[in-house]
């Protein structure tokens, strides 16, 4: 079998395949933070929430410890069931709101509502600092 090289074809492919490619520079600000807002909130369904605290932005973690974080966090009286990220909204490039579905139940609250599944959708703001995208806490 005899292979002919064909200039246009070869150089049509080559651009075809550049265009494919793109570099996480290249990647808009919601798809850079889609996954990462996901992961944090398997980290809390999960109830792991040394995981979450590495979310969190630098300066919150200045002002908390993983172990206060983790106290805090673990006595709050709800328990997510589920966490799934439903859009992000970015204002720039710097700063973006992560809209989510949020599953939850309340343990200690009267017969019947402690076996109820809620859920609500919650907006986060997420910064970008130094390169990398971190949660903001309220």
């Amino acid at each position: 079998m005899k292979v002919i090289f064909k200039p246009l074809a070869a150089v049509s492919l080559l651009f075809f395949l550049s265009a494919c490619a793109t570099t996480s520079s290249e990647l808009e600000p919601e798809d850079l933070l889609q996954d990462r807002a996901q992961a944090r909130w398997d980290a809390l369904v999960a109830r792991d929430f040394e995981t979450a605290y590495e979310y969190l932005t630098p300066g919150y973690k200045q002002q908390q410890t993983v172990v206060n974080y983790a106290v805090s966090m673990s006595g709050r009286p709800v328990i997510w069931t589920s966490g799934n990220v439903r859009e992000v909204v970015c204002e720039n490039e710097q700063k973006c709101t992560v809209r989510t579905d949020v599953g939850y139940r309340i343990p200690g609250g009267p017969t019947g509502i402690n076996n109820m599944r809620m859920s609500r959708v919650i907006d986060e703001t997420w910064l970008k600092l130094a390169g990398e995208w971190w949660y903001s806490p309220d």
